[in-house]
Order: structure tokens, then C-alpha cells, then sequence
């Protein structure tokens, strides 16, 4: 492991909230875990005890005093951001089967519907009932979205675990929900997963292509914001035994520090921003299987 670098310094007031599927088979699986975000020290569970059931999304709210948690028993948590204790449960949505979600400017938590091939806004104030946003049918398997400072959605076609049907691009939405068709993905190593808007406001992708296979190529991949082309690609390459870094991404982030973080099966990567180059493994922990990564203040 490399030695820490400039940059770092900044995350020693930050922790990493991660969380990991049922499906892992280490002790860390079935919850949410925080991490020391400049040392990658295990700190423990986080919001045990607040009905949290195979994790999915995780998103801090636009204000920071809550966090947001998909869970896989198709509701919508509210966690304290400092004590992780269970603030609010939202009733089930039927069929949810939650992927990613995001904030929007007008307040809503959006989330993807795995299950309904739809994009549902939640007002998690309580105030309004939740609503969705069919996807055409050109979405086989809806995986990660973003949301624009613009309110423009992006979502991730991939493909489907059960099916293998795939249709693997990234559709892009104006702020009305009309198709922006100027915007177009031609890119035959990509199967996406989440989705980021980054500074520049681009759009990075998550990527394991081919899905599931066990030499899947994994990177996080640039695409212009407005007519879709790809830019660069982020690869943390493999290791001195010739195995991939990073396996399985499913979470992407910007940190604090303004570069780009990619979570998976076993660790969390870092890579610098400016010249798409791989930095480090920031935390490793052997058979977690992270969905979804956020930093928030330490307590």
C-alpha cells in the first residue's frame, strides 16, 4: 500500500459510511459500517437496532442532519447522521426494490425501482405522497441515477441479474422528464452501475463489464454531460498476483478532498481527479460486499 498523499489531510475530520449486502459472507454484511476515512479503521456498525435489512443506497441529506437509507425490505429509512438512530421509517412501497438514490433541488428523494423499471420520488418530510417516473422500455434493468445541480436525470441501464438481458447505456432526462436525445452512450465496454455528477459536471459511471463474470474488467468511466461521450477511464489495474483491485463496484463518491472513490467487494479505492489516476486502496476489509458509499462528519 502506498503512503498517504496530499489531500489527505482534510479527511482527518471525516468518517466513510458504507453499506454492505446480505449476500456478503463476511462478518460485515447486512448493515451499515463506518470507516476512519483517512486510516480505513473499522469504527463498527452504524444504525443497529434501526430495522435495517440488506442495505441498498445511502445518501446524506442536502442539509446533513439525516441520512437516507434504501432498504431491501422496499422502505425508506431516516437515520440520525450522529448517532445512527432510526428517525423516521416510510411505509412500504410495494415492489420497490431499491437501487441508488439521490436528493433533488425541489427537496424529494429519488430512488430506483429495480422491480417497477421506474425512477420514485419520495418527500421524506412526510408532506406528499411518493411518485413515480416510468422508464421506456429501452431501460432493461434500471441501476444507478444522478441528478444534475439542473434537476436532469441520468439513469443506468444495465442488465439483469436474473435474465442476463441487458441493454447497457445511460439515458439522460430533462428537468419535464423528456428524453434528451442529443445525449447518446456508444460504449461496448460498459455495463453501469451507479452514477455520480462530478465537479465538472460530467457524468462518472461505475462499470463491470462483462456483468458478473469473474475477469470482469471494473472501472468508473467519464461521460460528457451533454452529448454523452466518453472521456476517460479510472482503473485501479490489478495487483502483484495479476488479480483486479477492485471487484464488484456498486458505490461511487467525491470525497471531501474533491477526488473520486469506488467501493465494491472488499475495499474502497481512491483515485485522483485531475488525471484519472488510481491513488490507493483507502480501506480494505476481506468479504464486504459495499452497495454504496458516503463520508460524513466525524461525531
Amino acid at each position: 500500500m502506498t503512503e498517504p498523499t496530499t489531500g489527505f489531510g482534510i479527511l482527518r475530520t471525516f468518517d466513510i459510511l458504507v453499506s454492505s449486502a446480505a449476500a456478503a459472507s463476511g462478518p460485515l454484511r447486512d448493515g451499515l459500517f463506518r470507516f476512519d476515512a483517512e486510516t480505513g479503521r473499522l469504527l463498527g456498525a452504524f444504525g443497529t437496532g434501526a430495522g435495517i435489512r440488506d442495505p441498498r443506497g445511502i445518501r446524506l441529506s442536502p442539509g446533513g442532519e439525516f441520512i437516507a437509507v434504501n432498504n431491501g425490505n422496499d422502505r425508506i429509512l431516516k437515520l440520525d447522521v450522529k448517532t445512527g438512530v432510526l428517525i423516521d421509517a416510510l411505509p412500504p412501497f410495494e415492489k420497490l426494490n431499491p437501487g441508488g438514490g439521490k436528493f433533488a433541488r425541489d427537496g424529494c428523494y429519488y430512488v430506483g425501482s429495480r422491480t417497477l423499471k421506474s425512477v420514485v420520488a419520495f418527500d421524506l418530510s412526510g408532506k406528499r405522497e411518493p411518485s413515480a417516473f416510468a422508464l421506456p422500455d429501452s431501460v432493461a434493468f434500471p441501476r444507478g441515477i444522478a441528478i444534475s445541480p439542473g434537476n436532469d436525470l441520468y439513469v443506468a441501464s444495465g442488465t439483469n441479474p436474473a435474465t442476463g438481458e441487458s441493454r447497457n447505456t445511460i439515458l439522460h432526462f430533462d428537468p419535464w422528464g423528456r428524453p434528451e436525445d442529443s445525449f447518446h452512450v456508444d460504449d461496448e465496454e460498459l455495463s453501469p452501475l451507479d452514477l455520480e455528477i462530478g465537479p465538472n459536471g460530467n457524468v462518472f459511471v461505475a462499470s463491470e463489464f462483462p456483468f458478473g463474470h469473474p475477469g470482469a474488467i471494473t472501472t468508473v468511466r467519464e461521460y460528457g454531460y451533454r452529448a454523452g461521450r466518453l472521456l476517460r477511464v479510472f482503473d485501479a489495474g490489478v495487483d502483484a498476483l495479476g488479480r483486479r483491485v477492485t471487484r464488484m463496484p456498486r458505490g461511487i463518491t467525491f470525497g471531501p478532498d474533491g477526488e473520486l472513490y469506488s467501493s465494491g467487494a472488499d475495499n474502497v479505492v481512491r483515485y485522483h481527479v485531475a488525471d484519472a489516476r488510481f491513488d490507493r486502496v483507502v480501506l480494505a476489509s476481506p468479504d464486504i460486499l459495499i452497495q454504496s458509499i458516503i463520508f460524513i462528519a466525524k461525531a
